[in-house]
């Protein structure tokens, strides 16, 4: 019963942190608009670690047979990039990836409690 428990509190997690995405991906292009970079970069971060812990959770829920609409290469392409751009201190191509790809990712995924 508890690892059931567990597994239902891991899913609405899940699901809050899509529904907090793309809002936060809007306040991320606003600060990077704005000319607000050391506080981009670090939404930016948390961002990535973030993109990263769905991927960890849609594992270890598709490895019990809960499946999502999470693509995890996707996310790994666009984290790399983000990554890669962030390094070159170029904010605005991270904008661009917000705008143009993460945010039409984040309108594809599904919740768990939708499934």
């Amino acid at each position: 019963m508890e690892k059931v428990m567990v597994i239902k509190e891991t899913m609405e997690s899940y699901d809050s942190y899509i529904d907090k995405l793309g809002p936060g991906t809007e306040i991320i292009i606003n600060q990077i608009q704005n000319e607000e970079y050391q506080e981009a970069k670090q939404n930016l971060l948390n961002l990535l670690e973030g993109l990263m812990w769905l991927v960890e959770v849609n594992n270890m829920l598709s490895e019990l047979n809960y499946f999502s609409s999470l693509d995890n290469n996707k996310i790994n392409s666009l984290s790399e990039d983000m990554l890669e751009a962030m390094e070159q201190n170029d904010f605005n191509l991270c904008a661009d990836i917000l705008q143009y790809e993460v945010k039409d990712l984040v309108n594809t995924l599904r919740k768990y409690s939708n499934n």
